[in-house]
């Protein structure tokens, strides 16, 4: 093997890998600050982001009680989110991780009976 075809490899080689930590210019997850602003009894929250928009969530069935009763105790106060397509997650300053979803924008409309 040559120097030149040595160093295609190489150049080959380091351009993928930066390509993959990159994330190949398409985004996996979205992480950020969010505060809780509403909590309902079902788990259902609503978050608010520091860029203004608002966006309601449902809580994992999984732990939906303990979860929801972590939301409520730790309304207001700002939590770390990391959010991709198939769940996302909100870590609170006190260590609880819960896992939500988007909730379905058909629930929200009023119903046109």
């Amino acid at each position: 093997m040559t120097y030149k075809s040595a160093s295609l490899i190489l150049a080959l080689v380091a351009t993928a890998c930066i390509g993959l930590i990159g994330g190949c210019g398409g985004k996996l997850a979205t992480t950020g600050w969010a505060t809780v602003t509403e909590v309902q009894p079902n788990g259902v929250i609503r978050l608010d982001y520091p860029d203004g928009k608002a966006a309601w969530k449902r809580i994992d069935e999984d732990n939906i009680r303990k979860d929801t009763a972590a939301a409520a105790k730790n309304a207001f106060k700002p939590a770390r989110f990391v959010e991709t397509k198939k769940g996302s997650t909100l870590t609170f300053a006190d260590g609880h991780t819960l896992i939500y979803h988007d909730l379905d924008p058909k629930l929200l409309k009023p119903d046109s009976h």
